[in-house]
């Protein structure tokens, strides 16, 4: 079986009905809906799951690999995260589920130790590289920022453009890039 992986990020609690209700019968619903689709993904050979590790959707599904991983050892959760600091601003029991997953986590990878405008947006797209060419997206302890290792370190550079662009610009930049690796890809696999 190959090792695939799965990236996940998805809507912030505020944008749901419940809120931060996570006792509404929705937010249990949708819970349940995740956490079969996950569960069922592994037979597929989904090994490597990837977290933005936002409130919501990103921190529901980190907790369901997590669950998954006390069955199946070979799952791993790797947590992609914007900057230092996410969860600063977070009330203290959202901050303690999120410390309490990025523990837990395989590794630990940040795109940028500072906040920025458009980190969001890069961490979207680290998310989407480490998916695209199912590498390893960080070995780092919790807390600590990865040297990218493999040939993951190549192509972060490559693929995450500079801050300095405006986020129109990064983003188009990093579907060029990611073209031209995937173009690359191909032909030297020839």
């Amino acid at each position: 079986m190959d090792k695939t992986a799965c990236s996940f990020t998805g809507y912030r609690p505020k944008s749901f009905p419940w809120k931060y209700d996570e006792t509404a019968p929705g937010c249990i619903l949708l819970k349940e809906v995740l956490a079969a689709q996950i569960s069922a993904l592994p037979e597929r050979g989904v090994t490597d799951w990837l977290s933005g590790m936002a409130q919501g959707v990103d921190l529901w599904c980190a907790q369901i690999v997590l669950d998954l991983r006390q069955k199946n050892a070979v799952l791993k959760l790797r947590c992609i995260l914007p900057h230092e600091g996410q969860a600063d601003r977070w009330s203290d029991s959202a901050r303690e589920r999120y410390c309490s997953i990025l523990q837990q986590a395989d590794s630990v990878d940040y795109v940028r130790r500072q906040n920025y405008d458009g980190c969001m947006i890069d961490r979207n797209h680290r998310l989407a590289c480490c998916w695209l060419f199912s590498t390893e997206c960080g070995a780092a302890a919790p807390g600590q920022q990865s040297a990218m290792p493999g040939s993951w370190a190549g192509k972060s550079s490559a693929l995450t453009p500079s801050p300095e662009l405006s986020r129109a610009n990064r983003h188009k930049t990093f579907v060029q890039n990611v073209e031209n690796y995937r173009t690359v890809d191909f032909l030297t696999e020839r």
